[in-house]
Formats: C-alpha cells, structure tokens, sequence
C-alpha cells in the first residue's frame, strides 16, 4: 500500500513538473464501424464474396495526452478500447464475427486556430493488442493463424470547440492495416488465405486544457 501510493505521489510530481510540455488532455468516446476482408491466396478457388459481407458497429473509448505545443502543430499520444468485426452470411445463416483490441497510437497534429474554433488533421503509427475474440476465431487461434498484434497507421480529422481550459470536439478516424487478423498458409486449412480489416472511427472528445 505505502509502495503504491509513493508511486502515485511521484507521477503527481512528474505531471505538475512537466506541465508546461503537456498542453491537454483528452477522453473520447464514440463507435466504430468495420467490416472484415478475406483473401483468397488460391485462384483456382472462388471468391468469398459470396459471404455477403456487412459492416458492424462497435464501442470505442480512449484517453489522448497532446504535448509540445506550437502554433501550428501538436504531438499526441493515446491509449484505447475498441471493438470490430463484420456480419456474413452463409448458407442463409447470418453468423457474426467480433474482435476486441487495446490499441496505442502517436500521431503528429496539424491544426489551425480560429476564434475558438480549432480544425486540425491527425497521423501516425498505432498498435493493437488483441483481448479477446467471438467463438468462430477459436479454431485459427488453436492453430496458430491469429495475429495477436495489428499495426499500422491511423489517420483522421476532427474539429474542437474552446470554452477557456474546456475542450468539445468532433473526430473521424480511419485505420489502415499493416497485416492482417489471420494468416492462413493453408497447412491446415484449405483454400489459403488471410482477413484484413477495415475499420472507422467516429468520437466526442472532451477536453481539459492543462
């Protein structure tokens, strides 16, 4: 207990000595809305187009930490939870398929100040871990085809609105993917192929200016 609470009395310390170099911090909350990719490594096999693919939404949650502040640009860090997947159907049975991700991203901030308003167009590396999954993945992951890692880039643009140390703001954000949920080299399962993701994302953000 005596451990724990010098631990939180020095990160105290370190955010009020730091305070000059963080200029906001922010929650978000909002939804995803995805939709998963499969592709056929075999061309003699036909597509799985016929899965009738349809977007899913999802829940979204994060914190964002921006720091060194200019005038014109803002480096951001952020840590999140949210959730993707598709729906499908085969043989007329609807089934669905559901990933949750803890993800990670620094992204650069370009931004223009007007009035109280702020626009601004975000980009950077993230990484997702994987949490958990829907039941239809058990058999990849007993197999070792499951990518418990995803990293790429992710990109988007919002627009805040200033109210002294408040902060309300709107955001769009999309992901693109580096690889891919699950890669199947058809050891074990025939045709071969991988699933990719495509996900968006759309947020509140409210804001305390430090």
């Amino acid at each position: 207990m005596k451990k724990n609470l010098l631990i939180i009395i020095l990160l105290i310390n370190t955010i009020i000595l730091n305070a000059q170099i963080i200029d906001r911090i922010s929650f978000n909350y909002g939804i995803t809305s995805s939709d998963l990719e499969w592709e056929i490594k075999d061309p003699s096999f036909p597509t799985l187009n016929e899965l009738d693919n349809r977007k899913i939404n999802g829940f979204y949650s994060g914190i964002d930490i921006d720091y060194l502040k200019s005038k014109f640009f803002t480096l951001s860090t952020g840590i999140g939870f949210y959730q993707k997947g598709t729906k499908y159907n085969w043989a007329n049975l609807p089934s669905k398929l559901d990933l949750s991700y803890l993800t990670f991203d620094t992204k650069i901030k370009v931004k223009y100040d007007f009035n109280n308003f702020t626009p601004y167009l975000t980009i950077g590396p993230r990484i997702d871990y994987l949490l958990k999954y829907s039941s239809a993945f058990d058999d990849f992951d007993r197999l070792g085809m499951m990518n418990k890692i995803n990293y790429g880039l992710r990109y988007g643009l919002g627009i805040q609105y200033n109210f002294g140390k408040i902060i309300l703001g709107l955001a769009w954000k999309n992901d693109v993917s580096f690889n891919s949920i699950v890669d199947n080299n058809g050891e074990y399962m025939n045709p071969p192929f991988t699933i990719k993701d495509k996900t968006m994302f759309f947020n509140l953000d409210f804001g305390i200016k430090m």
